[in-house]
């Protein structure tokens, strides 16, 4: 699952760094009882500041691992070739369109965004993370998650967007913006191209390549479903 052993490395990190603040405590009680030398010591005092450091270097890393994991819940797993859901067009009691996106979580329950059409075409945008594969036993696999539906139409040009629930989310910003440095992952902000909302049949999302690819093909969900 993704995120699952982030939050248990991060428990290892807090552990360690807890126990060695314990030592560095029991270091400075035991010289303070303890008459030593001038030299003896300012040596100690090094290797204190040394643990002291690498204490607050554990317990930051873990604070970001459960951070990570926490944040990692909202996506799915990317299984290549797999829908990662469809959408649908309902009609709405004043004469519009509802655009109802898809999709089944991780664990196989169905969930329905009925997004009120607010133009003639219609655009998805996914985040996409991929991680490097020694990252996989950390949980740290592909994932992606559906996050804004833009609209436009040829009477107003403009793009007019509707976040899905949880859209706004800092881990992805913070991942996106220092991706280059972190060398052990890769960000994108995948779009389709505009489609126009006169489809009947259900049409299917699957992750092409940089891009959203929409297919004419019903997708099979199970019956489990929550609007």
């Amino acid at each position: 699952m993704v995120g699952l052993g982030l939050p248990i490395f991060g428990g290892i990190l807090f552990l360690c760094g807890l126990l060695i603040l314990v030592y560095l405590l029991l270091s400075v009680i035991k010289s303070l009882k303890q008459d030593t030398e001038k030299r003896s010591r300012r040596k100690r005092g090094a290797w204190n500041v040394l643990f002291l450091l690498l204490a607050l270097v554990l317990l930051i890393s873990s604070r970001l691992c459960f951070w990570s994991g926490e944040s990692l819940i909202s996506y799915q797993i990317f299984y290549r070739d797999e829908a990662i859901g469809k959408i649908s067009i309902e009609p709405e009691g004043g004469g519009g369109k509802y655009l109802v996106y898809s999709f089944v979580d991780r664990k196989g329950k169905r969930y329905d965004h009925r997004i009120l059409a607010t133009g003639e075409k219609c655009q998805i945008e996914v985040e996409f993370i991929r991680w490097d594969p020694w990252l996989k036993d950390l949980g740290l696999v592909t994932a992606y998650r559906t996050v804004r539906v833009n609209f436009t139409s040829l009477e107003e040009p403009s793009i007019r967007t509707t976040e899905l629930p949880g859209a706004e989310d800092p881990f992805w910003e913070c991942i996106h913006r220092f991706d280059k440095p972190l060398f052990f992952v890769k960000t994108r902000l995948l779009k389709s191209d505009f489609i126009d909302l006169d489809f009947e049949q259900p049409q299917k999302l699957i992750i092409s390549g940089d891009k959203i690819v929409i297919k004419p093909e019903p997708s099979t969900f199970s019956s489990d479903s929550t609007s």
